[in-house]
């Protein structure tokens, strides 16, 4: 049995540390501004979000999307003069993380320039700054996908690090609390075991007794919480409280995949009229991301986005807890690939005339700016000045 190492990071690790402390910092800044003027109201839905963590015993009488609710009642009592700040900063610290995940997946996956690239892509997204600063779970679905993928690649490479084996355990576990995560948490240890059962191979006996009971205490929980009330059963599963027809069902699914691309959901609190979630530039990287890891579809790392998107997909399109927002971290994944194989793909073409190498990075970055400038007009200029979503940040609770 191999030792299990607790690494000490190097100078370069502790670049990388730094850089993404910075990172996380913007994120929170960006977050940040006008949280409380640009919606200076909470809508219905936020309120009912809200009122549902104001107390400690609604939390254990419901622990589903029990992350969010622990937060938003930690921040309830952290601030309890400024309560629509209360509500709204969980949603900025789940975004601000997501993102810092995202840059741990984008410098593992793709390398330095890239994860440039995507951070600039994701911190200015229009469907990532609405939901990082809306006090709703949408959110949690975003940086529960992101957290599952980074523990599977750091689980990949470091299955022998005990800090590593314990937060795959954790988030997984903590998956559990969120509804329909449970099919994502099975996915990811099926595809995954083998890495499982040798990291469960190397902790002593007195350590897999501590894992064993941890993991039955989170289980027991769920367990006993949907045994009292069958109710949430279904909601747990992530499927609606009646199953349609299998025609409504494919109508749904359909539904889901266009809204990316073509005609986004008509919900005024988080989003301006009927635009697709992606713009032209987010579109066309996606598009050639996919075809990078269709001509890799044996990797191991397109099986894992392909499972992840297919699932996503089907839980978003039953119409029931889980939203469109279980999708984002896999789009923006492939959308930062497709960047890379576009640059790499240039980048071969000119391997030694270094003018048109740099020019090609320059286009590329000119180009993703005009898009990081539509989305934050989009969202900053356009969506508080639409009569629709006026009229929902001045309806009362109901």
């Amino acid at each position: 049995m191999r030792k299990l190492r607790v690494r000490v990071p190097s100078w370069d690790r502790w670049r990388l540390i730094g850089a993404t402390a910075g990172a996380a910092a913007i994120a929170l800044c960006t977050l940040c501004v006008h949280l409380g003027s640009l919606a200076p109201r909470l809508s219905p839905g936020e309120q009912a979000t809200a009122g549902a963590a104001r107390q400690w015993h609604s939390i254990l009488a419901d622990p589903q999307h029990a992350p969010f609710k622990l937060l938003t009642y930690l921040a309830n009592l952290a601030l309890p003069h400024w309560p629509l700040l209360a509500a709204r900063l969980p949603a900025v610290l789940l975004g601000a993380a997501s993102l810092t995940i995202f840059l741990y997946i984008m410098h593992r996956w793709y390398g330095r320039r890239t994860m440039v690239f995507g951070f600039a892509l994701l911190l200015c997204a229009a469907w990532f700054l609405h939901i990082s600063r809306f006090a709703g779970v949408e959110v949690e679905y975003m940086a529960d996908v992101f957290a599952l993928i980074a523990v599977h690649v750091g689980l990949y490479d470091h299955d022998d690090s005990l800090p590593m084996i314990f937060g795959w355990m954790a988030v997984n576990l903590l998956l559990l609390f969120i509804p329909g995560m449970v099919w994502l948490v099975i996915l990811n240890t099926a595809l995954q075991w083998r890495g499982v059962l040798h990291a469960w191979q190397q902790l002593s006996l007195w350590w897999r007794v501590a894992t064993a009971a941890l993991v039955a205490a989170g289980v027991g929980g769920i367990a006993d919480t949907i045994v009292r009330t069958p109710s949430l059963w279904t909601g747990w599963l992530g499927w609606p409280d009646r199953l349609p027809a299998w025609h409504t069902v494919l109508r749904q699914l359909w539904g889901t995949l266009t809204a990316v691309v073509y005609q986004g959901p008509h919900d005024p609190a988080l989003w301006l009229g009927r635009l697709p979630l992606l713009d032209a530039f987010t579109i066309c990287m996606f598009l050639a991301g996919s075809i990078f890891y269709a001509t890799h579809w044996r990797a191991g790392r397109t099986q894992l986005l392909a499972a992840y998107f297919l699932l996503g997909v089907v839980l978003a399109g039953l119409g029931g807890p889980v939203g469109i927002s279980v999708l984002v971290p896999i789009i923006y994944i492939v959308a930062a690939g497709g960047i890379a194989y576009v640059l790499h793909f240039w980048l071969r073409t000119f391997p030694r005339n270094i003018l048109a190498r740099g020019t090609g990075i320059v286009i590329v970055s000119l180009v993703l700016g005009l898009s990081c400038f539509y989305n934050l007009k989009q969202y900053f200029i356009a969506w508080p000045v639409n009569p629709e979503v006026t009229a929902v940040y001045r309806r009362p609770a109901p």
